[in-house]
């Protein structure tokens, strides 16, 4: 890892214990959590970086529709996380974006395909269950002894939020029930997630390639992202580019 986040709290110790106790249960111990663990570091990252360029707009525009109570202070972004100089009464905002980060993807180990993943063959998840990733990090989370306002981070992350309408007219392979960010928080690292992928090999993702991606799942996803836009400062090309340097990776 090259990111010193995970020694934040107690909690981001135990998480990333727990994605090492994951991905040795999947008998690919490297490969798996150098693919799911770095892009929860990678997102826990860029989440930081958006909320504290919201905060920063913020500031200076009072028609926002983001509580600046729940975002980062202003603060220079840091690859050190201790760099952040966020006030003493708001680091539980910042602590909590962070685990929620390296949280949210930790289903995804149970969808794996191990085989695909040694081969190096796409696609290294099993597709019709990979929808579940999500509501089965919650469960993994409740059971090793996380509480709710982390486990949601993965509930409620996935794509731009899938409604219950949703897993109706798709017949999703989802229990009916909403799962859409209910925090400030939450939506960051939901948007956040859209900036890099779990492929092989892992890339970042430009903001307008992740807008056609939403597009792809139609009018109503894409206007879900274009709200999320409209709210929050998304990560600038070249924002991206010194984030994929540093991982050894491109901008798609």
């Amino acid at each position: 890892m090259m990111w010193d986040g995970w020694e934040l709290t107690d909690n981001t110790r135990r998480l990333r214990e727990l994605h090492v106790k994951l991905a040795t249960e999947t008998g690919n111990p490297e490969q798996a959590f150098n693919l799911i663990a770095t892009h929860c570091e990678i997102v826990a990252r860029i989440a930081l970086k958006i909320a504290v360029a919201t905060a920063r707009m913020n500031a200076v525009d009072s028609s926002s529709t983001v509580d600046l109570a729940d975002l980062i202070p202003i603060a220079p972004p840091s690859r050190n996380v201790n760099d952040i100089n966020a006030p003493s009464d708001s680091d539980s905002n910042r602590n909590l974006l962070i685990e929620g980060a390296l949280a949210h993807d930790i289903g995804t180990y149970s969808v794996l395909d191990p085989a695909n993943l040694s081969r190096e063959k796409e696609p290294i998840f099993c597709k019709k269950d990979y929808i579940q990733h999500g509501l089965r990090g919650y469960d993994i989370l409740i059971d090793n002894g996380f509480k709710t306002d982390i486990a949601y981070f993965a509930r409620n992350h996935t794509g731009v939020g899938i409604t219950r309408d949703d897993c109706i007219k798709q017949n999703l392979n989802l229990p009916v029930d909403d799962y859409v960010a209910q925090t400030v928080l939450q939506e960051i690292v939901m948007l956040a997630d859209k900036f890099h992928t779990k492929s092989l090999p892992a890339k970042f993702v430009s903001a307008s390639t992740a807008a056609r991606r939403c597009e792809k799942f139609g009018a109503e996803n894409r206007a879900r992202w274009d709200k999320l836009e409209s709210r929050f400062v998304l990560p600038s090309h070249d924002v991206l580019e010194e984030l994929a340097q540093e991982y050894e990776m491109s901008v798609i």
